[in-house]
């Protein structure tokens, strides 16, 4: 997570994760984490539109990057639109309120895999859909 969150900050990806130094919590979160473990395994981007989070999502799982899934306790990286599946309870407006945008992908970071092949697997999907 810490790799891919780097990569995307290099190619301007907005992304949001606590081990990145642009992070609004990140001197919180570098007190408090244990150094073994880092800043955690999970990684969000903003989509902007549920049908380009379905989008990217499709292209990363047809890609090999991760699994599309709406629980996200695996071994492997899974891939969810929390909007349309664990928080599709929560009125549009609430959603709105607590910041989450229709079109967040949450990408729960596997241990399988080479950080710098699954990085250009996540980066090439992006780049197409940007492209779109």
């Amino acid at each position: 997570a810490q790799y891919l969150s780097s990569r995307m900050v290099e190619e301007k990806i907005p992304v949001t994760y606590p081990g990145i130094k642009t992070h609004p919590d990140f001197n919180l979160f570098s007190k408090m984490l244990n150094p073994e473990f880092g800043y955690g395994g999970m990684v969000v981007l903003d989509c902007q539109t549920v049908d380009r989070a379905f989008q990217l999502a499709k292209a990363l799982q047809d890609e090999k990057f991760g699994l599309y899934a709406v629980s996200l306790g695996f071994s492997r990286t899974l891939i969810s639109c929390p909007a349309v599946s664990t928080s599709s309870e929560i009125p549009a407006d609430e959603q709105s309120s607590m910041g989450l945008s229709p079109g967040l992908l949450r990408l729960s970071i596997g241990f399988t895999g080479n950080d710098q092949i699954m990085a250009e697997r996540f980066l090439k999907c992006y780049r197409a859909l940007k492209s779109v």
